[in-house]
């Protein structure tokens, strides 16, 4: 009887033993499961942060599109806009000839004027 008693006593203390190990491991459980749920918390809203981003970077690149189209084409504008200048320059150094040429004619006419007065006036 006493040996069964100690045998009893022994199997008691491993059931202890294995109820307190079974304890510890449902509270590590628990915990196990908070911290998951808490990760999943924090995937699910970086999900949406990086959608969110997503979105922006698809506006901004639609914004840079547009941003570069009104570029060109205000460099075709510009480019037209040279070439006017330049058609003009041109345009302001003929007629810069034309008025030297005119006032060459003038100055000669000129001289020829004042050759006939002085020879009218002899």
């Amino acid at each position: 009887v006493q040996r069964t008693n100690n045998e009893l006593e022994k199997h008691k203390a491993g059931l202890q033993s294995l109820l307190q190990l079974k304890g510890d491991l449902e509270g590590k459980l628990r915990n196990l499961t908070s911290e998951c749920a808490g990760s999943q918390k924090q995937a699910s809203d970086l999900v949406s942060i990086l959608s969110a981003k997503e979105v922006a970077l698809r506006e901004a690149k639609g914004k840079v599109g547009e941003m570069e189209r009104t570029v060109l084409e205000k460099e075709k504008a510009v480019g037209e806009m040279e070439k006017t200048v330049m058609e003009k320059e041109k345009a302001v150094t003929e007629w810069q000839h034309r008025v030297k040429v005119a006032e060459a004619q003038c100055a000669s006419v000129q001289k020829q004027l004042n050759a006939l007065r002085a020879e009218f006036e002899q």
